[in-house]
């Protein structure tokens, strides 16, 4: 009897062993995105801020930052960095600080040797902007856009640099970077770092498209 018994435990802590490593192996099966921080869903999470999304307007709640500080308002030419400053500051949802713009400059000077100018920065291009944003583990496309891409990429959670001219004027204005923000029928809504109010300040989309296609409507979103 104590045989059969010894027999029949003995079974049982096979067919045990066999269903828990079965479990196991289900748990941690190679393939999945089980504790992958870079997935979509994580991604999304991270960024998708929307202060209002319906069929007739979508807006961002994207942290402002002006250029200035750091140097001074005749001399700065840091409005692509402080586009990515605000960019980095949405996607990790932390505030952006001129400190970081200071980081941004010295960063591109280092890679790309453009002069800090007392940390006035320099003139950028998208691709370098690209380049900081992805040193600072911000995933970024660059690309040339149109007004339906436009409405994608903000749809989906992303503001956008645009490369553009100050006040939205391709006649008369300086070449400038501002981040678009949000769209309705009739205007788009941008942060410009080169105003001290430049915080949700709107245009009409005609001028936009004017302003951005005069700047070969190049752009640099999130991913």
């Amino acid at each position: 009897m104590k045989r059969k018994l010894f027999y029949l435990f003995t079974i049982f802590g096979f067919l045990l062993a066999i269903f828990l490593a079965g479990c196991t192996n289900f748990v941690n099966t190679p393939g999945t995105d089980f504790g992958v921080t870079n997935s979509t869903s994580d991604t999304i999470i991270s960024f998708s801020k929307f202060i209002e999304h319906s069929d007739t307007k979508i807006l961002l709640d994207v942290p402002f930052l002006p250029q200035v500080p750091p140097g001074t308002w005749s001399n700065t030419r840091n409005c692509g960095h402080t586009c990515a400053v605000m960019m980095r500051a949405y996607y990790f949802n932390i505030e952006p600080l001129p400190e970081h713009i200071i980081q941004a400059d010295n960063w591109l000077n280092a890679r790309y040797g453009l002069p800090v100018n007392d940390y006035n920065g320099d003139w950028t291009n998208c691709f370098q902007i690209r380049a900081w944003l992805e040193s600072e583990g911000v995933p970024t496309k660059v690309g040339m856009g149109n007004l339906e891409r436009a409405r994608t990429i903000l749809s989906e959670g992303k503001p956008f640099l645009a490369a553009v001219y100050s006040n939205m004027n391709p006649n008369g204005g300086a070449k400038h970077a501002m981040l678009v923000i949000g769209i309705d029928s009739t205007h788009v809504y941008v942060n410009d770092p080169g105003k001290v109010n430049g915080e949700n300040n709107s245009y009409p989309i005609s001028q936009f498209l004017s302003a951005w296609g005069a700047q070969g409507n190049w752009y640099v979103a999130l991913d």
